[in-house]
């Protein structure tokens, strides 16, 4: 029994003695490595810290009140561990593990909060200068096979600016973002606000020069393959090739935005997207559950938000520049309309051809005229439902000047009026007249809109006054009721 004790007593003596020696050459081997970081660091940076412990079972260290600036920019928290730090062979930061307690960052336009943010396989540029280093570069440079953020605030801190904002989010989780994989988020309990200045348009009182805004979102999911080639190409100035850049899928819950006068808001937003070989990238999207209120008003007609619906299905050939867009709108018991359009936008050779390393000015007008180079070759509006139909007599009315009486026979000779004077103001563009006819009476009926040219019409003419544009139009223009 003592051969045991004292067996075991030497055991634990040898441990400890081995035990205070990993932690001394752990403690040597942490302080040489931070030796090696801060040499790495840009120049005007500095790092300060009220400890660094080593982490032996991460291979990394513990940092606590760390302090990291550089220019007007200072992150602080209250405590970082770096696991397993090393250099890849290309100049990069690679940690096993990253845990930051307590973080922020504050610049000179935002301040940035974080409870936690913890980290597993990152990989990170260690000196990324945006002044010598092209912005479309970093997020390539980026790797993460997961992480976790535990209540981001975003606060903007830019005295001059007229718009104050602030972004909230409760819980964040990332997988694998890095190209070749399919990068998926889950942000939870999304809130921003921002206060913008009231419209001059808008009388407003003396202390109130301003209107909050605020936009939230229950629950965000999203997926996509090669995330960081996609957004390097969105954030390269002449690179107008975006057939790449989509979410394999995006589902909301719970998304609103309100304001002091009005509130809108959708129960469920989801979006599908998928490649036919290398040329047609096709868009399924659904919105379900759509609610609009008046902050001081009721609105004049009630209708099933709940179960009102916008769907919508896009198809675009990268090749023959072909977009075709279809939108379907369900409000129950009220009215079911359909939009198609179909627009022919620069092919993928024509956005490369006029997207050349020229400066930026060059690059905006090239941006400008590609714009206009997109153009309609058709769209069909369809629409059926007389409760909808029938309360467009009483907006009408209230746009005229008039107030629809509550005698039924009163009512009637109202509407009549209506319909004449509509029906004289249309009378110089003869393919619109069944609308009056249809408005008067729409008796379960469709009534549908068509505009085709054998000339594509650029878009950016229909918003102009064109005696050529306007002959077009009404030329082609075709309405049927049935």
């Amino acid at each position: 029994m003592k051969r045991s004790v004292l067996t075991f007593s030497l055991i634990a003596v040898i441990a400890g003695i081995s035990a205070v020696g990993i932690h001394h050459a752990a403690s040597v081997s942490v302080q040489h490595g931070l030796a090696r970081f801060r040499e790495s660091l840009p120049p005007g940076t500095t790092l300060t810290y009220s400890s660094a412990e080593p982490a032996i079972f991460a291979r990394g260290v513990t940092l606590k009140d760390v302090v990291l600036q550089r220019g007007p920019q200072t992150f602080r928290a209250c405590q970082v561990l770096l696991g397993h730090p090393t250099t890849t062979p290309d100049g990069k930061l690679s940690l096993s593990v990253l845990d930051i307690t307590s973080g922020s960052l504050q610049t000179p336009k935002a301040l940035l909060n974080v409870n936690s943010l913890h980290a597993n396989h990152l990989i990170t540029p260690l000196n990324f200068d945006l002044k010598h280093t092209p912005l479309n570069q970093l997020p390539e440079q980026i790797s993460l096979g997961h992480g976790d953020v535990d209540h981001l605030s975003i606060k903007s801190a830019d005295d001059k600016s007229s718009i104050g904002a602030a972004l909230k989010i409760s819980q964040i989780h990332i997988d694998d973002y890095a190209n070749d994989k399919t990068v998926s988020f889950l942000l939870n309990d999304i809130q921003a606000i921002a206060d913008i200045p009231s419209p001059k348009n808008i009388p407003v009182q003396s202390d109130k020069p301003t209107t909050l805004a605020e936009f939230n979102i229950q629950t965000l999911k999203f997926s996509q393959a090669n995330l960081p080639l996609a957004l390097s190409h969105a954030l390269t100035p002449n690179m107008l090739y975006w057939s790449d850049i989509y979410p394999a899928s995006l589902s909301l819950q719970k998304v609103s935005f309100s304001e002091e006068r009005m509130s809108f808001a959708i129960d469920q937003i989801t979006s599908n997207a998928s490649k036919t070989g290398v040329d047609t990238l096709s868009t399924v999207s659904s919105n379900t559950g759509i609610h609009f209120h008046l902050t001081n008003k009721k609105l004049p007609i009630q209708l099933d938000g709940a179960h009102s619906s916008i769907q919508t299905t896009a198809t675009k050939d990268i090749h023959t520049g072909s977009y075709n867009i279809q939108y379907n709108v369900t409000i129950p018991n009220y009215s079911n309309a359909s939009v198609s359009i179909k627009l022919l936008t620069p092919t993928i050779n024509q956005e490369l051809k006029n997207t050349s390393n020229d400066s930026d000015k060059n690059q905006f007008l090239k941006l400008e005229a590609m714009l206009h180079a997109i153009k309609l070759s058709e769209i069909s509006v369809s629409i059926h439902g007389d409760r909808m139909v029938n309360s467009l007599i009483p907006m009408l009315a209230r746009i005229s000047g008039n107030t629809l009486p509550s005698d039924p026979k009163a009512q009637a000779l109202v509407r009549d009026a209506i319909i004449k004077q509509l029906t004289a103001s249309l009378s110089d563009v003869p393919a619109l007249s069944p609308v009056p006819d249809f408005l008067s009476s729409p008796q379960n009926r469709t009534i549908s809109f068509n505009l085709s040219t054998a000339t594509p019409i650029i878009v950016s003419d229909l918003f102009k006054s064109s005696s050529d544009t306007e002959a077009l139009i009404e030329k082609s223009l075709k309405v049927t009721v049935q």
